[in-house]
């Protein structure tokens, strides 16, 4: 298992670009919501590549944290970014870009909002 204290070190080595926040915090759900905006904006701009790499880091973080980090990315990470996933007009294409384990998460949200 990945300690918690580690799981922000391996976000700023894959990403580094959310390495220092706006307020100088280190908090772990302010990093996941960053993460999740530069999502979305991959989304926006198409590019595949970068999204299936950040969400297939995501997914390995999600497997082998505590149950705290994996709150944290299911709440935010995989919440917010099947919301603007379920209104695009590209939704299943999208979805296809997941691992499987997030793609079932995202589908039982929208179930369950009556998305």
């Amino acid at each position: 298992m990945i300690p918690e204290e580690q799981v922000i070190e391996i976000i700023c080595e894959q990403f580094p670009e959310f390495c220092i926040s706006q307020d100088g915090t280190n908090d772990l759900y302010k990093k996941f919501e960053q993460i999740t905006d530069y999502a979305i904006g991959l989304l926006n701009k198409q590019a595949n590549n970068e999204l299936q790499r950040m969400t297939d880091v995501i997914h390995e973080l999600h497997q082998h944290c505590s149950k705290k980090v994996g709150i944290a990315i299911e709440n935010i990470f995989i919440y917010k970014l099947g919301t603007f996933i379920t209104v695009a007009a590209n939704r299943n294409e999208l979805l296809e870009l997941l691992p499987p384990k997030f793609k079932e998460r995202m589908i039982g949200q929208m179930i369950v909002s009556n998305i």
